[in-house]
């Protein structure tokens, strides 16, 4: 395109950028191409699988590795497995569909997932349910997000509402 005019150039693309941006803070490395936890560990060692915004049994029919069928197997196992999947989307997907009765749909409102986010992990604290040691060896400033979470409220929080809200907020 370049050859023609008009092109500038690009930095990444439109399924990692964001990924790019925070996999450092979650998995210590700027490449969202490394290989992450597999497929059996997850069936091996997880009793709930979250689902965060994301339709797999579509993709991995496009996905680079749909020609061995591995991901869409797992999918099939991790069905068959009982475990508890736990779909956060507010678009009823194939993938909600597929697991139907095993599948616990969480439907947010569009633009309102990070406000779930935080609500999640202040209700995680607040309840003593994260594991501070694993956080504190494998995270850099986790001790800074749970202070941000546990903040007490602004001046204008106070006037707008009169009251911390918790995640049981409606």
């Amino acid at each position: 395109m370049s050859m023609a005019g008009g092109y500038s150039g690009h930095l990444g693309d439109y399924s990692t950028g964001a990924a790019q941006v925070i996999m450092p803070h979650v998995v210590g490395s700027i490449e969202v191409y490394e290989q992450q936890t597999t497929h059996p560990m997850i069936l091996e060692h997880s009793d709930v699988v979250v689902l965060w915004g994301l339709n797999p049994i579509n993709t991995l029919k496009i996905a680079w590795s749909s020609t061995d069928g591995s991901g869409l197997e797992f999918f099939h196992q991790l069905k068959k497995s009982g475990k508890t999947v736990i779909a956060i989307d507010p678009m009823r997907s194939e993938t909600i569909e597929f697991f139907g009765d095993n599948c616990q749909w969480i439907a947010p409102h569009p633009m309102t997932d990070v406000a779930l986010m935080l609500g999640v992990a202040y209700s995680l604290q607040a309840n003593g349910k994260h594991d501070k040691a694993f956080l504190d060896k494998y995270t850099i400033g986790y001790d800074k997000f749970e202070a941000t979470c546990r903040a007490k409220p602004t001046a204008s929080q106070k006037r707008r509402n009169g009251h911390r809200q918790s995640p049981a907020y409606q």
